[in-house]
């Protein structure tokens, strides 16, 4: 009879033997029946590293039975589809790796349901489609990784710059309701206010480059003249942070959208990076009244 240590919280297996917390040989076979034993006796499982397995998504049920499963690694698992996957959307499973396994579009859709997923890995899964990556674009918080570095075919990625710009658009955009072109007459004036305090901050970034050190009161009357929420501790004009060159200087506004009559979001983008703005009309200024930036599909706030 088998036996593992009761105190085990990752389980791995190498070259004919299951290891537990990286010293503890259990020599057996890998199988269903031995993965079904291990993680019976070991209930404070935390992590299962399992590569090249001779089984598919039969394993997941048992998984399932892992309460506090927070990583899973099973690479090169080439009957593994990932048909099973929802099983575990209740574990506290954050970081899912499958590289070069037979996951595909179901597989994938099954996965992101995992409420507490981060990270997933796909590299070199190659029945994943890039029509079933955008069909899981609505889920926050999770970054899908189609690259690695094992190998020339990881390294290449599964989808093209503009297949992965195409994904981020969705996941950026798809809280948009009312879009708007930038050059509608009722956005003019909210971007050209917009713009112009983009170059002023360019040009007292410059200056603070120049000179090693920012000018607090220069700043302070920008964001007098330019925002209307009160300076935040950590956040400019109370830091004094600058970037050589100015952070504005290759943001480019995208679109519009409509909130009342007095309220535009811009919606801006810089290489890789989301930004939008809440435009204002206060007192007959358009007045920048929240500034946020999207991070794996989420939007938060990030100052200016």
């Amino acid at each position: 009879m088998l036996e593992f240590a009761p105190n085990t919280y990752m389980l791995e297996y190498q070259d004919g033997a299951y290891i537990c917390n990286e010293k503890i040989r259990v020599k057996a076979p890998l199988n269903l029946e031995t993965l079904e034993e291990a993680v019976r006796q070991c209930q404070k499982l935390q992590t299962v590293i399992l590569n090249d397995v001779p089984f598919g998504d039969q394993c997941f049920p048992i998984f399932a039975r892992i309460p506090k499963l927070n990583l899973l690694i099973l690479m090169r698992c080439r009957q593994i589809t990932g048909h099973g996957l929802e099983l575990l959307k209740d574990l506290p499973l954050k970081d899912l790796f499958l590289q070069r396994t037979a996951l595909d579009d179901e597989g994938l859709a099954q996965a992101v349901q995992i409420k507490k997923l981060k990270t997933i890995c796909i590299a070199g899964c190659h029945h994943v489609s890039f029509d079933g990556l955008m069909a899981v674009s609505w889920r926050d918080k999770l970054r899908i990784i189609d690259k690695d570095n094992h190998d020339e075919e990881g390294m290449a990625g599964l989808f093209t710059e503009k297949e992965r710009k195409a994904y981020e658009d969705a996941r950026a955009y798809k809280i948009m309701k009312n879009r708007i072109l930038l050059d509608d007459p009722g956005l003019q004036a909210p971007v050209q206010a917009l713009q112009e305090f983009f170059e002023d901050m360019n040009r007292w970034e410059r200056m603070a480059e120049l000179k090693g050190c920012g000018d607090q009161a220069a700043i302070d009357e920008l964001f007098a003249k330019r925002v209307s929420w009160s300076p935040r501790p950590g956040w400019r004009p109370v830091d004094l942070s600058f970037k050589a060159g100015g952070t504005y200087t290759d943001r480019h506004l995208i679109a519009g959208e409509r909130v009342t009559k007095s309220k535009f979001w811009l919606y801006a983008e810089q290489d890789i990076f989301y930004y939008r703005y809440l435009m204002r009309l206060i007192d007959g200024k358009w007045m920048i009244d929240n500034a946020q930036c999207c991070r794996e599909g989420r939007w938060s706030f990030c100052g200016l």
